[in-house]
Order: C-alpha cells, then structure tokens, then sequence
C-alpha cells in the first residue's frame, strides 16, 4: 500500500510537470497563484512567466530559466534550485526559505523583502540584485557574490559569509557584517575593512 502511494504521488507529479510544460509551449504565460507544490521540472525553460504567488515549495527547479518571470511572494520554501537562472525577476516578497540556491543566478533580480532564511546560497551570484530588507539570516553565502548589489537594512544575522565577495555592496553596514559568522574572511573594500576594524590582507 504504501509503495503503490509513492508510485501514485510520483506520477501525479510527473503528469503536473508535463501539462505545465505543455501550457508554456502552447504560449501561456501567466500561472499566478497556482498549487505546484513538490513539482519537478530540472532545466525547464519558463522565462518570462508570471508565477506570482505560486506555490513552488519543494519542487526539484535545478537549472530551470526563470530570467524575467514575474516571482512576486510565490512560495518556493524547500526548493531544489541549484543552477537556476532567475536573473532580471521579479522576485519581491518571494519566500525562499531552507532551499538549495548553490551556483543559481540572480542577477539584477529584485528580491526586496525576500525571506531566504536557511537557505544555501553557495557560490550564488547576487550581483546587481536589490535585496533591500531582505532577510539573510542562518543562510550559507560561501563564495557568493555581491557585486553592485543592494543591502540596505537586510538581516544577516547568523549567516556564513565565508570567502563571500562584499567588496562593491551597496548599503552595508559594520552591524549588518558582524550579525553574522565568519565574517572577518569575506572580502571588503579597504575603507570598509577600516570600519569592520580589520587589517588589510597581505
């Protein structure tokens, strides 16, 4: 009984996953508000879709090209996202907490009010993307990158910011860096090394 279960839920996802796909192909772009909670659609390609408030939570979305969708307070908590492409969306209010973001691309995205607390942003990056109070917090952001990208009064506290790349942030602050772990080997500009009171590296 319960093998037969999981071989029902797989399939129904399976089919979920078709006739989404089959939709965009046919030329639908807006989804707004729709359930596909647990879906799987690895390296699908859904840009410029409107996906506001959605619920994407844990879906398997590795590789998947959200450039340019319309992401606002969709629901993606739990998500598989590694390699995802989601640059230039709209991602404002979007809950994307305890996912797996590892290498995805966020580039002039805009996630103010973003919750990605727990999730694992290794190697993200997050150049040029607005993450104005966004909330940060307990996330892994090793090596990622922020280049030109917008901070102002976003939460770090209890995230790893090691080898991450805060030397052209925009709106950081001393109290924002030292929230979190690991913070004395992230880079920084000199002036801001200053601020942090750090010396500067050999």
């Amino acid at each position: 009984m319960f093998s037969t279960s999981i071989t029902i839920k797989t399939d129904e996802l399976a089919n979920a996953a078709k006739k989404l796909l089959a939709r965009y192909t046919s030329g639908e772009r807006n989804f707004s508000g729709e359930n596909f909670q647990g879906i799987r659609l690895r390296s699908a390609d859904l840009r410029g879709t409107n996906l506001s408030s959605v619920n994407l939570s844990f879906a398997n979305l590795r590789g998947c090209n959200f450039r340019v969708a319309n992401m606002t307070k969709a629901n993606m908590n739990g998500s598989y996202l590694i390699d995802a492409n989601m640059s230039n969306a709209d991602l404002r209010g979007i809950s994307i907490t305890d996912a797996n973001l590892s290498n995805a691309d966020m580039w002039d995205a805009d996630l103010s009010g973003a919750n990605l607390s727990g999730s694992n942003l290794f190697r993200a990056n997050l150049g040029m993307a607005d993450f104005s109070n966004a909330n940060f917090s307990n996330t892994v952001l090793t090596d990622a990158s922020f280049n030109k990208t917008n901070v102002r009064n976003a939460n770090f506290s209890n995230a790893d910011l090691m080898d991450a790349n805060l030397s052209d942030a925009l709106n950081l602050t001393p109290e924002q860096v030292k929230a979190a772990r690991n913070w004395e080997y992230a880079a920084y500009s000199k002036d801001f090394r200053k601020k942090l009171g750090l010396a500067d590296p050999l």
